[in-house]
């Protein structure tokens, strides 16, 4: 499959990809971005432009030939034989009819059903498919639902007609880790009953672990290993898979270790002829591989494999550490391991009891208040000088706003943030601006944070320069190389990087004014794993090199134990537990700080099957409408009534720096009371 492109060669998107999905059977096609696979979805669906894209091959399904077919053709079978979930849900949904239309309209148009009837069926599927109160939402719009209903939608829309085939692109990558959960349950579910074929693109490969049966890796348009789950993740034999395996953060594996990314970017295929497309990436890369195109042969057992050079079948230590061998030898700065356990100086950032309530306005004029937001609502942490410390939670449960509270971007309702002795709340004007300096903050989408009109050099001086300092040339080159950055980026603008290096910019920019504290706002979210793995490394790198004091927001709860010291769990405006990292990851003592960490997906078979999870149920409440009581109670395993409903637990100190604001911590802990929602095994799902 090729775009082609006036005047020049054209890009091969997809070449020579061969896959096939049994009914009741999943298929995960993973690879970083740019690797080939959204591109595969869209043309077995149909769904790329008939003009200006070259498309060859076959595409089969229950022995039909869909490439070719004509456009209505292939209409007809779409939602009704073959059906797909799309990334983003609040785009692919039309904002402007409500959800119960939409789903209607699928059972309409394929399977014939009368308005009213329709209606009925769809309140039905919603409500199968986990969306409370059903008829309800039948008549609410996308923006009135959250991320996963929405998600859900798209689903209920897709399956509405049992087709054979669904093909879920990126279903749960914009998701919290237990919404997460759900929505991969509801997946196994689909398949076991209904015995649909399921695609499943993903770039996350604990998520791969646990549902898909069959793999295949991408990497340059081609599929560059496949195998079945267990021997796939038991024994990478493409260095690529390797390193894909390498660069993950897992819960599974003892903290300090260094993550090993692969270095460099997605190969670009404009152009490209012979050869590997991983070679000029690729630690074990011969002469052969930048000559000769590898074929995709079959290997034992039950596995195909693209390379000249793989990793052995039997491993040695240094085999599988090859990977890594790159960016250990060109590190020169203090890794993570060497600081694991290193000891950390006085308070930094004292935060007491802060609130940070957003007024709700109503009236022509919006000058009737009529509720509140209470998105940060009594928080009480310390952040000590030279540390880290990592702020998980849900969507919605404030991270973000305490983060800025904390830096005074947003004024807060009440409370006090004392930075280094400092009261901030008797800070305006230039005494504020000058404690500015200070404290920095990393946003989670460096392309919006970073002006598209200025190049890297303005945008790194002009911050110094607000703060009274006039950098020299060899300053800005030095900066730029602690980042990983070559100095001929500086007449560069941001649409020209790559995203890990816009995220790089934006951490220079960040260190340009010698903080002493970075709020670091989901930075690595929107990256690719091995991109992910060379800015968490980096972030390491840095604070030894220079000293900062890190706050850490993220919702990704492996991230969060690798590069933390002491983690701090957010529900709806309050910090629900509180320890050092290790601890905390061992020993968890409140209910939701569990069901996050049953959630989280491992990058091991094995351990998928074994493991049990905790599916929440319901959605976050909304934080202008608070639950009374323990504010987890909705949704919680091991509610008990009227105390969980009517008090709300401090937090307090159960060990030595270990806190939790649960009423029954220690029961639970010794297993005094059990759940009052059963735990879904994970031991029992449909293969």
């Amino acid at each position: 499959m090729a775009f082609p492109r006036r005047g020049e060669q054209p890009t091969v998107a997809v070449d020579q990809v061969s896959f096939a999905v049994e009914p009741g059977q999943t298929v995960g096609l993973v690879g970083e971005s740019g690797c080939g696979k959204s591109v595969t979805a869209l043309a077995v669906m149909g769904l790329l432009p008939r003009r200006g894209v070259r498309v060859s091959g076959s595409v089969r399904l229950a022995g039909t030939e869909l490439l070719g077919l004509p456009e209505a053709a292939l209409r007809d079978r779409r939602g009704r034989e073959l059906a797909m979930v799309f990334q983003d849900p609040l785009s692919s949904l039309n904002p402007v009819l409500p959800i119960g239309l939409q789903v209607s309209e699928v059972l309409e148009r394929h399977r014939g059903l009368r308005r009213a009837q329709a209606r009925g069926e769809a309140a039905e599927l919603l409500g199968r498919i986990g969306i409370p109160d059903p008829q309800r939402r039948l008549d609410e719009y996308p923006h009135q639902l959250s991320g996963g209903m929405r998600q859900r939608a798209l689903i209920a829309m897709a399956v509405a007609c049992r087709p054979r085939l669904l093909i879920a692109d990126e279903p749960t990558t914009a998701l919290d880790v237990t919404v997460q959960a759900q929505i991969l349950a509801l997946l196994r579910e689909l398949v076991a009953e209904t015995g649909t074929a399921l695609i499943m693109i993903t770039h996350d490969l604990g998520v791969v672990a646990g549902l898909c049966d069959e793999v295949a890796v991408l990497y340059g348009g081609r599929v560059v290993e496949q195998a079945p789950r267990h021997a796939l993740f038991g024994a990478p034999r493409h260095p690529y898979t390797a390193g894909l395996l390498a660069s993950i953060p897992r819960l599974d594996v003892p903290r300090g270790r260094r993550l090993a990314p692969i270095h460099g970017s997605v190969t670009d295929t404009i152009g490209w002829t012979q050869g590997c497309a991983f070679a000029p990436r690729c630690p074990r890369a011969l002469d052969v591989c930048t000559r000769q195109t590898p074929l995709l042969q079959p290997v034992p057992v039950h596995r195909s494999l693209r390379c000249h050079n793989p990793v052995p079948a039997r491993p040695t230590r240094d085999d599988l550490d090859v990977v890594s061998r790159r960016d250990r030898s060109s590190s020169t700065t203090t890794s993570r391991s060497s600081r694991v356990g290193r000891a950390v100086g006085e308070v930094l950032v004292e935060v007491t009891g802060l609130q940070v309530h957003y007024p709700i306005k109503r009236g022509v004029l919006l000058d009737r208040t009529v509720g509140h937001v209470y998105a940060v609502d009594g928080v009480d942490l310390s952040v000590r000088r030279g540390e880290t410390y990592g702020l998980v939670g849900e969507s919605g449960c404030g991270k973000s706003t305490l983060g800025r509270g904390m830096l005074k971007l947003v004024e807060p309702t009440g409370g006090r943030v004392v930075f280094d002795g400092t009261d901030l709340s008797t800070l305006t004007g230039e005494p504020l601006r000058r404690m500015r300096k200070r404290m920095q903050l990393v946003f989670q989408d460096p392309l919006a944070a970073l002006d598209p009109r200025q190049s890297v050099q303005s945008l790194l001086v002009e911050g110094m320069r607000a703060h009274g300092l006039r950098p020299t040339a060899r300053e800005l080159a030095e900066l730029l190389d602690a980042v990983g950055l070559p100095v001929g980026t500086l007449r560069r603008y941001p649409h020209e990087f790559s995203g890990g290096q816009r995220q790089r910019i934006g951490i220079a920019r960040a260190l340009a004014v010698e903080p002493d504290l970075v709020v670091a706002d989901e930075p690595v979210s929107a990256l690719d794993v091995s991109v992910q793995a060379q800015v968490i490394n980096l972030l390491a790198d840095l604070q030894g090199e220079f000293g900062l004091t890190y706050l850490v927001i993220a919702h990704d709860l492996a991230v969060v134990r690798h590069i933390s010291d002491r983690v701090g769990v957010m529900y709806l405006g309050g910090i629900v537990e509180e320890a050092g990292a290790g601890e905390l990851y061992a020993t968890p003592l409140h209910p939701y700080t569990r069901t996050l960490l049953s959630a989280v997906p491992v990058p091991d078979p094995v351990l998928e099957d074994a493991r049990e999870q905790i599916l929440l149920t319901g959605d976050l409440p909304s934080p202008a409408a608070p639950p009374p009581g323990c504010r987890f109670h909705t949704r919680c395993p091991w509610r008990q009534p009227t105390r969980c409903e009517d008090e709300r637990p401090a937090l307090r100190e159960l060990r030595p720096g270990h806190r939790v604001a649960c009423h029954w911590a220690e029961d639970i802990e010794a297993g005094n009371i059990g759940t009052a929602v059963e735990p879904v095994a994970t031991a029992t799902r449909c293969r």
